[in-house]
């Protein structure tokens, strides 16, 4: 199957029954959703399954995407991180920040900081952070959600979210700055 785009690979599921198209689907989203999924609840079993629903609802609301040219990747995403929140909040875990996020359990999280010390730090640091702002350095620096896509996700305007991911840095900074490294 060629390079297709997403709405395209919809219209192909929808109007032709191609199964194929769904599951390029999934391989084109699974992987980024687990890891976005697992360094929100820090466990990996349920990560797998809050994609696994996500795609699931995909699945029986296909037809609300056909024609659709954008949207996909923003509503997958926000899927997922509704579902990640509802984990958390369901097992009383809504304000911790996981501190298996730079271990190797398949989250495969922050594994572009080779350093444990700075890694060690950097989850230190992020745990200190409001939810939120965790939320959305997480979207944007480590799923490489675009800022209108990762508004969209965490159901806020633009304006905030960019308020937010700016807060987020500086608060970061400041904690960074306190962390012998």
């Amino acid at each position: 199957m060629k390079q297709m785009r997403d709405h395209e690979l919809i219209n192909d599921f929808v109007k032709n029954g191609d199964v194929k198209a769904f599951e390029v689907l999934m391989d084109r989203y699974s992987r980024t959703g687990i890891s976005f999924a697992c360094k929100m609840v820090g466990d990996i079993s349920a990560a797998e399954d809050i994609v696994q629903d996500a795609f699931i609802k995909f699945y029986e609301n296909a037809y609300g995407f056909v024609n659709e040219e954008k949207g996909f990747s923003s509503w997958f995403f926000k899927v997922v991180y509704n579902a990640a929140i509802d984990f958390l909040r369901k097992n009383n875990r809504y304000n911790e920040l996981s501190d298996d996020l730079i271990y190797d359990d398949g989250c495969h999280a922050y594994d572009v900081v080779k350093d444990s010390e700075i890694a060690d730090g950097l989850v230190k640091a992020m745990s200190m952070l409001p939810e939120r702002q965790k939320e959305a350095l997480l979207l944007h620096y480590y799923e490489s959600v675009d800022r209108i896509d990762g508004a969209a996700v965490m159901n806020i305007s633009l304006k905030a979210y960019e308020s937010l991911l700016s807060r987020a840095k500086h608060n970061l900074k400041l904690l960074l700055k306190g962390i012998d490294l």
